[in-house]
C-alpha cells in the first residue's frame, strides 16, 4: 500500500496502476470520470480486481464525483463503496 501526497499526485498514481499486477484500491473524497478513464486506460493487465471508495456524504460530493465515474468503474468490472462519513 502507497500513501500520496497532492505533489505530482497524477504521475504517482499512474505509475502505480501501470504496476498493479491483481488490484488496484483507491480512496478519494473525489473523482473526475476523466481522471479515472485515464488512469484505467494506464492498466496493463486484464484481470484487475478493482475497488473505489469514495465520499458521499453530502449531496455536493456526488456533483463533484461525476456518474461518469460510476459507469466507467462499473464497465471496468470495479466495485465502489461509498464512505458516507
Amino acid at each position: 500500500m502507497n500513501f500520496i501526497d497532492s505533489n505530482n499526485i497524477y504521475n504517482k498514481v499512474e505509475k502505480l496502476i501501470k504496476n498493479a499486477k491483481r488490484s488496484i484500491r483507491i480512496s478519494s473524497a473525489w473523482i473526475k470520470s476523466s481522471l479515472i478513464e485515464k488512469l484505467l486506460n494506464a492498466t496493463e493487465e486484464d484481470n484487475i480486481d478493482l475497488e473505489v471508495v469514495i465520499r458521499a456524504s453530502e449531496l455536493r460530493d456526488l456533483l463533484i464525483t461525476d456518474s461518469g465515474v460510476l459507469k466507467k468503474i462499473k464497465k471496468f468490472g470495479g466495485k465502489i463503496y461509498l464512505n458516507n462519513c
